[in-house]
């Protein structure tokens, strides 16, 4: 378990030098630019593999933004509402075959809030060789979600990708409501003692007289209630602050449900200390029974949706089992005790707009530069506007290459009375189409080109284009056009064509070998000597990348069996390749 430790640290140090090939996460909230920069770029890394393997991110409906370079997003499943919480890293050790998985899960969604500055409670886990809970590989299964990345890359793995099921367990509400599943309550046990720590808890009054009425309630209070050994079972209940100061202090909850829960339990009201100033959103709750504790945590509140009811929450818990009287220390949050007479309550906020939810999938053409549109019934272009990126698009004239994310937006053409979200549909693009951000070559100089060839496997477009050489520049002051370093050029091109000749001779997909196409053809075009304001040398200079292109391409083009395409492409540029050059020896071999 860690507490207050940065997430992203704790995975880096369970990692150490192995390499992820495969990752999957599953969050409500997703903090898009948090990601990208602090937890994408260092799993594929440093950017080298971004775009090479697959990682996918679930996320509620009402949070889906779209997908983004080197990842995908995946909306949850309409109509139900997905909170669970999960971190799953396939690695591979340098070097060998050995392979590990990471496994977390908890109360932290994947922002920057959630894996850095909240208070949460977050187990993480280790095991040899690649394994999927089963609980996770249940999710994998299902229409909406078996064709993304991660699961085509599971699919593709049968001998060494295994399902686990294991200690502790684990339980999703997918199918049906955590309460029932839970170990204790399904082997018919009372508590005597109980800890409830969450965020958020049902705030309507419980039902009837929860001492006398055994009809069915959708409330967690009331069910909790019922299952308990006596009147003088002892529940504590830990509240979070939303405010602080003089004698009264403003909780989220209700005040009748927690005194009709007085009368029927011996009830502990304890108020959270959260740490610096941060947000406390961990869920936690265990159970004393016979002895021995049932501990609960994960991603559900206290709540009906997130425990009780069919067809409610998606979560994700763990159960695990303690012997003693006394509860592991260090896992209940730091509280006072704190009288309901003190305590003020209010209604948690919740602001969750309708979208404009008007495409069903959205497929692009690349060779007819189009989208075809399948829409959802009742929506057309009639009413409804299409945006990539902030520009207004058309469908049937359409190019990828201006925007660096892959999803359509959806807005309606005229007030509808209702306040609505853009909707979002990601766009389906040829398993061998390039990234979309690799194609954006606005401001590329023949420099950038050259430092892209030595590892084309990272996103050439880093360098926010213009030539690197340029340096700011106070006004007035006078340039010096430097002499032509040929020597210093030659050195560092072939730097460039040693890193080329060893990814293209190693290259083992279609995807790969896209990109190495495309690299080759930046440089290719970036490297025109036919241009009448060249220099003499600078034009020799060109002919000279040229030539040593089409060798490096030929050394390492007959090794891979996805370089064809390479390997055609360079015979039909060599023939523009002066007969001098052809032979000299340029390429490093």
């Amino acid at each position: 378990m860690i507490g207050k430790e940065c997430i992203n640290d704790a995975i880096s140090s369970m990692r150490g030098d192995a390499r992820v090939v495969a990752a999957f996460f599953s969050t409500f909230t997703f903090g898009r630019e948090f990601f990208e920069r602090e937890v994408l770029i260092p799993f594929c890394d440093e950017g080298s593999t971004r775009g090479l393997i697959p990682v996918t991110v679930v996320v509620d409906r009402s949070q889906y933004r779209g997908n983004g370079y080197g990842y995908q997003v995946v909306q949850s499943p309409r109509n139900r509402l997905w909170h669970a919480k999960v971190i799953l890293l396939m690695l591979q050790e340098n070097g060998t075959q050995e392979r590990r998985t990471i496994f977390g899960m908890g109360s932290a969604n994947l922002t920057r809030s959630g894996w850095e500055q909240n208070d949460e409670l977050v187990s993480l886990k280790e095991w040899d060789g690649w394994r999927i809970p089963a609980e996770v590989w249940q999710w994998l299964k299902q229409d909406w979600i078996q064709n993304c990345g991660f699961a085509s890359w599971v699919r593709k793995n049968p001998k060494n990708v295994s399902k686990i099921i294991g200690s502790p367990t684990r339980y999703s509400s997918l199918i049906s409501p955590i309460w029932g599943q839970m170990n204790w309550v399904s082997n018919k046990k009372t508590w005597g003692e109980a800890h409830i720590v969450a965020p958020f808890y049902d705030s309507r009054a419980l039902d009837g007289d929860v001492l006398e009425s055994i009809t069915a309630s959708d409330f967690f209070l009331d069910v909790m209630a019922r299952h308990r050994k006596s009147q003088d079972a002892e529940l504590h209940l830990y509240l979070c602050p939303a405010t602080q100061g003089g004698d009264v202090c403003r909780v989220i909850g209700n005040r009748a449900v927690l005194k009709k829960l007085a009368k029927c339990v011996n009830l502990h009201l304890h108020l959270v200390k959260t740490k610096d100033n941060g947000r406390f959103h961990a869920k936690m709750m265990a159970f004393r029974h016979n002895g021995s504790w049932s501990i609960i945590t994960g991603s559900p509140n206290a709540t009906g949706p997130a425990f009780i009811q069919s067809g409610g929450n998606i979560e994700l818990a763990q159960e695990r089992n303690w012997s003693g009287r006394q509860l592991p220390r260090g896992l209940l949050p730091e509280s006072k005790p704190i009288s309901i007479d003190r305590l003020r309550f209010i209604k948690p906020v919740l602001d969750n707009p309708r979208t404009w939810d008007a495409l069903k999938r959205v497929v692009y053409n690349p060779t007819k530069r189009k989208l075809h549109l399948t829409w959802r019934p009742g929506h057309s272009l009639s009413d409804t506007i299409l945006l990539f990126g902030s520009r207004e698009i058309r469908p049937d004239v359409f190019e990828m290459s201006f925007c660096a994310d892959r999803f359509l937006k959806s807005r309606p053409i005229r007030p509808c009375g209702v306040r609505y979200e853009d909707g979002c549909c990601p766009i389906e693009v040829p398993e061998t189409y390039p990234d979309t951000e690799m194609t954006n070559t606005m401001g590329k100089e023949p420099d950038d080109w050259l430092e892209s060839l030595g590892n084309p496997m990272r996103n050439p477009v880093l360098m926010q284009g213009g030539s690197r050489s340029a340096g700011g520049r106070d006004e007035g002051e006078e340039v010096i056009e430097p002499a032509f370093a040929w020597s210093e050029k030659v050195r560092s091109f072939d730097h460039h064509l040693r890193g080329f000749i060893e990814i293209a001779s190693a290259c083992s997909s279609d995807k790969e070998a896209a990109l190495l196409l495309y690299v080759a053809k930046g440089v290719w075009d970036s490297h025109d000597p036919a241009f009448l304001s060249l220099a003499g040398v600078e034009r020799a200079w060109r002919k000279w990348v040229r030539a040593g292109l089409c060798q490096a391409i030929s050394i390492s083009g007959g090794k891979s069996q996805y370089t064809r395409k390479l390997v055609a492409q360079a015979s039909r540029w060599k023939r523009h390749v002066p007969a001098k050059l052809r032979g000299y020896p340029i390429a490093p071999t």
